[in-house]
């Protein structure tokens, strides 16, 4: 028996990449294969943070509880289910954000040419400057904006630590548009 519950749950896993890869496709076009991403997709349309994948799944699973009642209260279909969902729907989060998401960093320097340069010519994006004003320090400064994709994090460290009167910080940006070099 413990072969056969090997089985179903691989099937489980399985299924549930192969579907959240077919979801993710279809959701990068604009489309939804109806039920609970079409649901999704017209709450991501009204509010645009809103994390497509985790609504469905929370819709999904509610169903799937439901049904737990309704059909006898067996609970390795339910939890097999779950666990198709919850793939599923890790897979969609991860292709749908991994191809608009980026790093912003935001760099307050006395140097901004230097690290500029550095920046452009070594991770290939380009560097907004912004003046500021330092209240700490009452001092005119410079803020670099710059977004990254997540594997160049470490060289934009690297790059940083050379200036030790640096300060910077980065958040996670969910959609980049326009001329961002992937």
């Amino acid at each position: 028996n413990n072969g056969e519950d090997f089985e179903i749950v691989f099937a489980c896993i399985a299924t549930g990449v192969v579907s959240g890869i077919g979801f993710s496709l279809m959701l990068k076009r604009f489309g939804a294969s109806g039920g609970t991403y079409a649901i999704s997709a017209l709450i991501k349309k009204a509010k645009p943070a809103t994390n497509i994948a985790y609504i469905s799944f929370l819709l999904d699973a509610s169903v799937v509880v439901i049904a737990f009642f309704v059909y006898g209260m067996k609970i390795t279909p339910v939890l097999c289910t779950l666990i198709n969902l919850f793939i599923a729907n890790v897979v969609v989060d991860n292709m749908l954000s991994g191809i608009k998401n980026g790093y912003k960093f935001e760099i307050v320097t006395d140097k901004p040419n230097e690290i500029s340069a550095e920046l452009i010519e070594k991770l290939g994006h380009g560097v907004t400057e912004i003046r500021v004003h330092g209240m700490y320090s009452d001092s005119d400064k410079y803020m670099l904006v710059c977004i990254i994709r997540k594997k160049q994090i470490g060289e934009m460290m690297k790059i940083i630590k050379r200036y030790p009167d640096t300060f910077a910080s980065f958040t996670k940006v969910n959609e980049v548009f326009g001329r961002f070099k992937r």
